[in-house]
């Protein structure tokens, strides 16, 4: 928001084809850094997971369960490209003074929550040994249930992205078109959710019994 919708609706007012051309630029890099990092988020899934674990999982006799979380951790990953792409999705349509559809569309993920935890707990729910690892079955649920989730959440917005005019088309050409002042600019917010990841690691909760977790 801080970052995204000033630096669009300047180009949107100031350049001769209404900011089609910087919004595809900015599009297009942002979704190449934000796929890239889902897909370095998915391969360290074990690093992460084992940073926001307490001590306690790391025990060789809960090995499999902390492999388990760690499947789990990675099969939810891509999820961080669907809500870049959403967050981006919706700047470009907050910019472009539609700011419905931002508010409404995360209904359409959490339908398919209700009905993915529904359905995980008319199979297992009320059956299963819930101190042992997670199955094939439950991980693939829950983790791809999460991902559709969120990728439904996006989509909805392409309609009305494509209702304001707007058609994203992948562009490369970022010299020289005033992407660096955008990212010169965003690195700051960046910075804040480093440092406050990195305060997260640093201060939090312990527990001696790792079901709290």
């Amino acid at each position: 928001n801080t970052v995204l919708v000033p630096q669009i609706v300047r180009a949107v007012k100031n350049d001769p084809d209404g900011g089609e051309a910087y919004t595809n630029r900015i599009m297009t890099a942002f979704l190449v850094l934000v796929a890239a990092l889902a897909v370095v988020m998915t391969v360290a899934s074990p690093a992460i997971t084992w940073l926001y674990t307490d001590d306690a999982w790391h025990q060789p006799a809960l090995a499999p369960q902390f492999s388990s979380m760690v499947l789990l951790t990675a099969l939810c990953m891509p999820q961080v490209f669907f809500y870049g792409m959403f967050f981006l999705l919706a700047q470009v349509l907050n910019a472009r003074e539609k700011f419905g559809p931002m508010m409404w569309a995360p209904i359409a993920n959490n339908v398919v929550a209700v009905v993915m935890l529904a359905l995980y707990a008319a199979i297992w729910g009320f059956h299963s040994d819930t101190s042992q690892p997670f199955s094939a079955g439950q991980l693939a649920l829950l983790g791809i249930g999460s991902v559709v989730g969120i990728a439904i959440q996006t989509a909805v917005l392409v309609p009305f992205l494509r209702a304001t005019g707007f058609h994203y088309k992948p562009r490369f050409d970022f010299r020289h078109t005033g992407l660096g002042h955008t990212f010169h600019i965003a690195k700051w917010t960046l910075g804040l959710v480093a440092v406050n990841q990195i305060t997260q690691l640093i201060v939090r909760p312990s527990a001696d019994d790792p079901s709290r977790d």
